[in-house]
């Protein structure tokens, strides 16, 4: 397999993996939060911020031979139903400011 395949495999598959984990880990969602409303970022380019800490935490959890756990941003451990409670009242993206973030908006600006 070559050089080029194998990277655009990765980028493809850790984009995915970032897509799911900001519906579900709220440490990951508050990444995706702060690109898309305090830093203008849009939605590809938020993911893509989401994947780098993705990645991270799975070359951490892979050398420490451990699960990924999911947690609120403070650190404490959280079930799957708490996560996305979470989520939902915390880190929802405002439709203006999603809005206000597309090409043709950051276009205008």
């Amino acid at each position: 397999m070559g050089g080029q395949r194998c990277t655009d495999l990765v980028k493809k598959f850790s984009f995915l993996g970032a897509e799911t984990a900001r519906q579900w880990d709220p440490q990951i969602a508050a990444i995706y939060y702060d690109q898309i409303v305090h830093h203008g970022e849009h939605h590809t380019q938020a993911v893509y911020a989401c994947a780098t800490h993705l990645l991270d935490r799975i070359c951490t959890i892979l050398k420490e031979d451990r699960t990924y756990e999911l947690r609120d941003v403070d650190g404490t451990p959280m079930t799957a139903k708490q996560t996305r409670q979470i989520i939902a009242a915390r880190y929802k993206v405002p439709k203006e400011v999603r809005q206000g973030n597309n090409q043709r908006m950051r276009r205008v600006r």
